[in-house]
């Protein structure tokens, strides 16, 4: 993917996250509650994360995200790169190509996206951050689904800490 591509991408995410009603958490629980998502070859899961903008009223903060994705068992997949300092109205992502899991044509692998955050120290509280998982095709950058995670339940105690 080419960074304007990546960059129009981003754009979009974050216009949607801004507009249409999704969990926000500025705090989690646990690692928030995402379903099992499937891939097949030739396909990416992107789990994004947008920090909201701040009350008018108050000064802004970051907030660190921990991403990261997981298999049924809970066990991490796929590369963690630690905790990612997310400042309001900016985003982050995490990709998890199906190769990593996946060698043939109609070959299928499941993994779940975790998350985690939290205010960054000696910061003020963070004023919330958005969550989607997207999974795209590779070849047209078509995306195939997008997916918020299911807030009403809570998290799952037996997932890993990321």
């Amino acid at each position: 993917m080419t960074p304007v591509m990546t960059q129009r991408r981003l754009s979009l995410l974050v216009a949607l996250f801004l507009f249409i009603p999704s969990p926000v958490l500025a705090k989690s629980p646990g690692p928030i509650q995402f379903p099992m998502l499937g891939l097949g070859l030739g396909q990416t899961l992107r789990l994004n994360a947008v920090a909201r903008p701040p009350n008018p009223n108050e000064p802004a903060a970051g907030c660190d995200a921990i991403l990261s994705f997981a298999d049924a068992n809970g066990t991490p997949v796929g590369r963690g790169p630690g905790p990612t300092q997310i400042n309001p109205g900016q985003a982050a992502f995490l990709d998890f190509p199906a190769s990593l899991l996946v060698s043939t044509i109609g070959q299928r692998a499941e993994v779940r996206p975790t998350l985690r955050v939290e205010s960054v120290a000696g910061m003020n509280a963070c004023p919330g951050v958005v969550f989607l998982t997207e999974t795209f095709d590779i070849y047209s950058m078509r995306t195939w689904a997008a997916q918020a995670p299911n807030m009403d339940k809570p998290p799952n105690p037996n997932l890993p800490a990321p």
